[in-house]
C-alpha cells in the first residue's frame, strides 16, 4: 500500500436501529455550515468563475432542465452529442453544487439563479412521471418502454444524481415542491427493479427516503437494494484476475472487456452499495466496500488521492489521470463512507482529494479546467491521454470547456461537496469536526442549539481554533477528527490541556459547553516519503513527498497555465532521500488564498545531483512533476 490515508477501516461504528442502521454522523442542510477564510476565497471565486456563469459556457447548460430540453426516443441516451441527453447529466452536476453553494455563502444571486432553474421541474413532476423526466408517463406503453428502453443508461445515471439537487434544495428552503417531487420520482417500485443495480440510483432513492419517508419511496428503496445486492459487481469483492487486466492502458484499447469500469460508475456505484447497507445491514456488502477500496489503493491510486480514472481505471502512472468528474464523485463517496462508518480514515481521503486533485481541477480564477489531470504535467505536448472520445490534444489542457461537458458541470460540486462535509452531527448527541478549515457551523442537537467558529490556515498551519458562540448549557460531546498521518496530535480547552484518546481516528471531548469555550487543535505534518511502481511505465520506481494531507510538487515555471516558461526540466531525486533529509518552510497565509505558486508551505531538499530544490503543495501548481524518478548513488555521476 503506497498511502497509508487509504488504509481499509474496520466494520462498522454505526448501529442497527428499528431495521436501519443509524449513521454514526448525519450531514445538515446546505448552509449549515459556511466556509470562511482561505476556504471562502475559493468559494466566492467559484460562484464568481464557473456556478453564476454556466449558461453562458454553453446552450447545453442553458436549456437543461428546461422544455426546451425534452428528448425522447433516441435522443434520451447520452451519446447523442447534439441532441442527447448531455443537458440532463451537466445540469443535474450544476444544480447540485449551485444549490448548495448558494446557501453556503447565503448569496441572493445564486439563491434566485437556484430557484428559476429549478422552477421547471418541480413544477411539472407528477406522480405519474417517469422519475423526473415530467414529459414521460408512465402510464403510457410507448412513453414508458423509452425511459426503460432508450434512455436506460440517462434514466438511472441522471435521475439519481439529480435527486441531490432536488433533495439539497429542499433542506434548503422546505419547498413542498421539491418533496412531491422526489416523493413522485422515487415512489415507483417498478423503477427500481429496472434500475436498482444503476450506479447513482440507489444513493439517491435513499436519500429520497431520509428527507421524505414516504411509505412508496421506503418500498422503492428495498425494491433497488434486493437488486443491487444481486447484481451489482461492486455488491462483491474484486474479482481475482482484475488486476491483471490493468496493463490495457485505455478505453478503446480494452474494448470494454470489463463491466463498469469507468472511474465515475465506479465511485458513484460505491455510494450506491454503502446506501444498499445502510438499509438492509448487509455485512456482505460492507466487506465489499472495503475490498473495493484496498484494490483502488494497492493498484490504482495516484498521490494526489484519486485512482486513475482517464475514463476508466487502470494501472497508476506518473502520466496516467484522472477525470474532473471522478473528482468531485470520489470525493462525495469519501465523505458518505465517513458518514456512514464513523472512520475518520475516510475523512483523511476526502482531505486528501479535497486539498490536491480538487484544487488541480480549475485554473486559478475558476473559469478553466482540465477534463484530465495528472501527476506529471509538463506542457510541452506529451501530457496528452489517449482515449477514443476526446480529442488528444485537448484533454489535459485548461480551457473553459472540454467535450464532453460533464466534467465542466461536475467541478461545481467539488467546493460545496467539501464545506458541507465539515460539520457534521452524531449519533451519540454530539457535533464532529469532520473535515477542517476556517468554517462556521449551526445546527440544534437533541439539547439545544449549538454554533461553533473554526479559525485556521490548515492545511498550510498545524493548529486549528473552535470556539463555542451558542451552547445549551448542558453536556454534549464534542469530536475532532484525528488524521492517520498525525503522530503527536494534542489539544487545550481554554489553555489547559486535554487527552486525545482516537477511536475510529475520532477523539470526543465530552463536557458542559458554554459560549466562548475555545478549543485549540495542534496537528504537527512531518515530511513522508512514499515510493511506489510505476505500472503504466513497466513498474518503474517513483517517489512522492507529502507533509500531512498535502502533495508537493516541483512547479514547472508557467508562461500560462498551458505552457512552460523555457525548458521544463523534471528533476530526479535520491533513491535513498529520507524524510530528514526534507525541511518545511512556512509563513503566513497570503490576504487572499487562489492557490498561488509563491505558497505559504514549501519544502526544501536536493536533488539527486545535490542542487537545491523547492517543493510547493500540488494544488498551487499547473505544470509540475510530483512523481518523482529515483537515482541510487551509483547512477548520480
Amino acid at each position: 500500500m503506497r498511502h497509508s490515508v487509504f488504509a481499509i477501516a474496520g466494520l462498522a461504528a454505526s448501529f442497527a436501529f428499528g431495521g436501519e442502521i443509524v449513521t454514526p454522523f448525519s450531514q445538515c442542510r446546505p448552509g449549515a455550515v459556511k466556509p470562511a477564510g482561505w476556504i471562502r476565497d475559493r468559494a466566492v471565486a467559484a460562484k464568481n468563475g464557473y456556478t453564476a456563469c454556466m449558461d453562458e459556457v454553453s446552450e447545453h447548460f442553458r436549456i437543461a432542465w428546461t422544455t426546451n430540453a425534452v428528448r425522447r426516443g433516441d435522443s434520451l441516451q447520452w451519446y447523442d452529442m447534439k441532441n442527447g441527453s448531455w443537458n440532463a447529466e451537466g445540469g443535474a452536476y450544476w444544480f447540485d453544487g449551485l444549490v448548495r453553494l448558494a446557501w453556503q455563502l447565503d448569496d441572493p444571486e445564486l439563491k434566485t439563479l437556484a430557484r428559476s432553474r429549478l422552477d421547471t421541474l418541480l413544477n411539472r413532476v407528477g406522480e405519474n412521471s417517469c422519475g423526473f423526466l415530467w414529459w414521460l408517463d408512465r402510464r403510457n406503453p410507448m412513453e414508458r418502454d423509452e425511459a426503460f428502453g432508450k434512455g436506460e443508461w440517462h434514466f438511472s445515471w441522471v435521475v439519481g444524481n439529480a435527486e441531490r439537487a432536488v433533495g439539497a434544495y429542499y433542506e434548503a428552503t422546505g419547498d413542498v415542491r421539491a418533496k412531491r417531487a422526489l416523493e413522485c420520482a422515487f415512489g415507483w417500485s417498478d423503477m427500481a427493479e429496472r434500475f436498482g443495480a444503476g450506479v447513482a440510483f440507489v444513493g439517491g432513492i435513499a436519500d429520497a427516503w431520509r428527507l421524505t419517508k414516504s411509505p412508496e419511496v421506503a418500498k422503492c428503496l428495498d425494491v433497488a437494494c434486493a437488486r443491487l445486492a444481486a447484481e451489482s459487481q461492486f455488491a462483491e469483492p474484486p474479482w481475482e484476475y482484475l488486476s491483471d487486466t490493468l496493463n490495457f492502458k485505455r478505453v478503446h484499447e480494452r474494448k470494454f472487456r470489463i463491466p463498469s469500469r469507468h472511474g465515475v460508475n465506479c465511485q458513484n456505484s460505491l455510494s450506491s452499495v454503502a446506501a444498499a447497507w445502510l438499509r438492509t445491514g448487509d455485512v456482505k456488502l460492507r466487506t465489499a466496500l472495503d475490498a473495493w477500496f484496498a484494490f483502488f489503493d494497492k493498484n490504482c491510486m495516484l498521490p494526489y488521492g484519486m485512482p486513475v480514472s482517464d475514463e476508466e481505471w487502470g494501472w497508476a502512472g506518473a502520466r496516467r489521470g484522472t477525470e474532473t468528474c471522478c473528482v468531485a464523485a470520489g470525493l462525495g463517496t469519501r465523505i458518505a463512507m465517513m458518514k456512514a462508518t464513523g472512520c475518520g480514515v475516510h475523512g483523511d481521503a476526502a482531505e486528501r482529494i479535497y486539498f490536491n486533485a480538487g484544487a488541480a481541477t480549475v485554473s486559478r480564477d475558476f473559469r478553466r479546467h482540465v477534463y484530465f489531470q495528472m501527476p506529471n504535467r509538463n506542457g510541452v505536448g506529451n501530457e496528452a491521454l489517449r482515449c477514443a472520445s476526446h480529442n488528444e490534444e485537448t484533454t489535459t489542457r485548461y480551457l473553459r470547456q472540454h467535450w464532453p461537458l460533464c466534467c465542466t458541470a461536475a467541478l461545481n460540486r467539488i467546493i460545496p461537496e467539501y464545506v458541507q462535509g465539515m460539520w457534521m452531527t452524531t449519533s451519540d448527541d454530539g457535533v464532529a469536526a469532520t473535515l477542517y478549515g476556517p468554517s462556521t457551523f449551526t445546527a440544534r442537537i437533541k439539547c439545544g442549539e449549538v454554533a461553533f467558529t473554526e479559525r485556521t490556515g490548515y492545511p498550510f498551519t498545524e493548529e486549528i481554533a473552535v470556539r463555542v458562540d451558542c451552547a445549551p448549557g448542558e453536556a454534549f460531546p464534542l469530536k475532532f477528527r484525528i488524521p492517520g498521518w498525525c503522530a503527536s496530535p494534542s489539544a487545550t480547552v481554554n489553555n489547559r490541556p486535554v487527552a486525545l484518546d482516537a477511536q475510529s481516528g475520532f477523539a470526543a471531548i465530552g463536557r458542559a459547553w458554554k459560549k466562548g469555550d475555545e478549543v485549540v487543535l495542534r496537528l504537527p505534518a512531518s515530511p513522508s516519503i512514499c515510493h511506489w511502481a510505476d505500472m503504466d511505465d513497466g513498474g518503474r520506481q517513483r517517489i512522492s513527498i507529502s507533509c500531512g494531507p498535502l502533495l508537493f510538487a516541483y512547479a514547472i515555471s508557467e508562461k500560462d497555465d498551458n505552457t512552460p516558461l523555457g525548458e521544463p526540466i523534471e528533476p530526479a531525486l535520491a533513491e535513498d532521500l529520507a524524510a530528514k533529509d526534507v525541511s518545511v518552510v512556512r509563513r503566513p497565509m497570503p490576504e487572499k488564498w487562489d492557490w498561488p505558486l509563491d505558497a505559504p508551505v514549501k519544502l526544501r531538499l536536493a536533488d539527486a545531483g545535490g542542487a537545491p530544490l523547492e517543493l510547493v503543495p500540488y494544488g498551487c501548481t499547473k505544470l509540475r512533476v510530483s512523481a518523482f524518478s529515483p537515482i541510487a548513488k551509483d547512477e548520480k555521476h
